[in-house]
């Protein structure tokens, strides 16, 4: 089914409770190097997602559930970014006010990413021969918790802009996004 940006975000905003989806974006690789102001790789990723989950509560789970540990856990404020609607986990907006989707992905969910160079599809090796990978790519990164959940239990937050949904699938029903 085609749908608008605006209704993607009605659609979002009118789930609840902590549901799976699946999303396609396309964006720039943050990691990537820049050259003359642009970013010199793009990806298109496919992948599972978990929206309108508690970053805290989650972090404080896996503590106590897999870690045996002490649920303490207490996340920071976002920095540049706050929730756009009350009681939904699962869109965020800029200091801009442009909204975007919050969601979760499990470390050990599959994802599938193709990569571009000047608007043509570059295999991972071939971008990391030619050098097109910042260094920070390849840094070594905490987990989540501020490196309290174990690499075992890691999962990832972030946020992608609605203007890079190309596709979602939230309960079975699958959308494409024109605009």
């Amino acid at each position: 089914m085609k749908i608008t940006r605006a209704s993607l975000i009605e659609l979002v905003k009118a789930v609840k409770g902590v549901t799976f989806a699946s999303i396609t974006y396309k964006t720039d690789e943050s990691k990537s190097r820049t050259i003359a102001g642009k970013k010199t790789l793009q990806k298109e990723v496919t992948l599972n997602v978990t929206l309108n989950a508690n970053y805290t509560a989650k972090v404080n789970r896996i503590i106590e559930n897999k870690q045996d540990g002490t649920p303490d856990f207490e996340s920071h404020q976002m920095k540049g970014k706050k929730f756009s609607f009350e009681g939904c986990r699962s869109i965020v907006e800029n200091d801009k006010g442009e909204k975007m989707l919050y969601c979760f992905r499990e470390h050990n969910a599959k994802s599938q990413t193709t990569y571009f160079f000047e608007g043509c599809v570059i295999p991972f090796e071939k971008a990391k021969e030619r050098d097109l990978f910042a260094p920070s790519f390849f840094a070594e990164k905490k987990t989540v918790g501020r490196g309290e959940v174990e690499a075992e239990n890691d999962f990832s937050v972030f946020t992608v802009g609605f203007d890079k949904i190309k596709r979602i699938t939230i309960k079975g029903q699958e959308y494409y996004i024109e605009d």
